[in-house]
């Protein structure tokens, strides 16, 4: 069978949530469950896979954008003091990623490019590892905010996929969630999330 994580780019890690999970954002992720739940289906053929997926991703998205991210303190890898309320009025893209996840390094590149297309506005870009950064990696993130080792900021916006990409309106609520990347278009990626933050920015 076609595996659909293969097509989008998405690698799984198990992790547990933290204790927000019962505020309004957690309860969200109730729909990411089910979609990976999908995941372990064998009995799905691949068209029905893809719009069942694509059916969930829908609902998961949808329902996010009706609340606040949640905030968080942490130390960059050039020592940096940031939260994530500090650049309250600004629009904020977060990508969550890890080093161990191929189509993360396929993604970094791309975001590392766009922060630079955006260097001269105020668009803030987040790089948040869950592992600590090698040194052949640290040359996609030159563009990027970042943060390693960041396990427990992960699991407190409940992050059980990776690549993720939020891009958030200056009010921190989420204007679009990525999952994935689609390896075979990748311009097309690109220009998603530029369409993305353009929006967040009129808003």
């Amino acid at each position: 069978m076609l595996k659909l994580s293969l097509i989008i780019g998405i690698c799984f890690i198990t992790s547990s949530l933290s204790a927000q999970m019962d505020s309004d954002y957690f309860k969200c992720h109730s729909v990411l469950k089910e979609l990976i739940t999908s995941f372990d289906s064998l009995i799905l053929e691949p068209k029905e896979f893809t719009i069942q997926y694509e059916k969930v991703q829908k609902e998961f998205g949808d329902c996010i954008k009706k609340y606040k991210v949640p905030d968080f303190k942490a130390r960059t890898i050039k020592n940096d003091s940031i939260s994530l309320s500090s650049f309250e009025n600004k629009v904020v893209v977060i990508n969550f990623w890890n080093v161990d996840c191929p189509p993360c390094l396929v993604e970094l590149p791309i975001l590392n490019k766009i922060a630079g297309d955006f260097q001269k506005t105020e668009v803030i870009f987040i790089s948040i590892s869950n592992n600590y950064l090698r040194e052949n990696v640290k040359k996609f993130v030159s563009n990027l905010i970042t943060i390693e080792n960041a396990t427990e900021i992960s699991n407190s916006f409940g992050v059980l996929s990776y690549p993720q990409t939020l891009v958030l309106r200056k009010n921190h609520f989420v204007q679009h969630l990525f999952f994935g990347i689609n390896t075979k278009n990748i311009e097309g990626f690109e220009n998603e999330i530029k369409i993305a933050i353009d929006r967040a920015m009129s808003e």
